[in-house]
């Protein structure tokens, strides 16, 4: 291991009896030379051992789906638009004054039209 390849060791955290225990020295300073932190090192090493061993080889394709007709993609927009709308009039609605205000039978009915409307 190179005198460099220590040095950055060192500046992440580890001490030159850590450094001489090491038994993944190259992908440990890989890892610190990536910005991770001496405390982080042990969960990305476990993620590599996790990680398929040959990348290169291709998982078996599956059979190709039959074509689905296709649903028409929700408009967002104009939903996020309509629950803005209906927010708003609940804001202008509320009653700001602090006091608990009783809704007639009659106050209900005429909020209902207008909100089906």
């Amino acid at each position: 291991m190179k005198i460099a390849d220590i040095l950055k060791l060192m500046k992440a955290g580890y001490n030159a009896g850590e450094i001489s225990e090491l038994e993944r020295k190259d992908e440990i300073l890989e890892l610190v030379n990536g910005g991770v932190s001496k405390k982080d090192v042990p969960d990305y090493l476990k993620l590599l051992d996790e990680a398929p061993e040959d990348p290169d080889r291709e998982e078996p394709e599956a059979e190709p789906e039959p074509e689905k007709e296709k649903e028409p993609a929700e408009d967002y927009k104009k939903l996020y638009e309509e629950l803005k709308a209906k927010t708003e009039k609940a804001a202008a609605r509320k009653d700001l004054s602090g006091q608990v205000q009783k809704k007639t039978a009659d106050d209900i009915l005429a909020e209902i039209a207008v909100d089906y409307m």
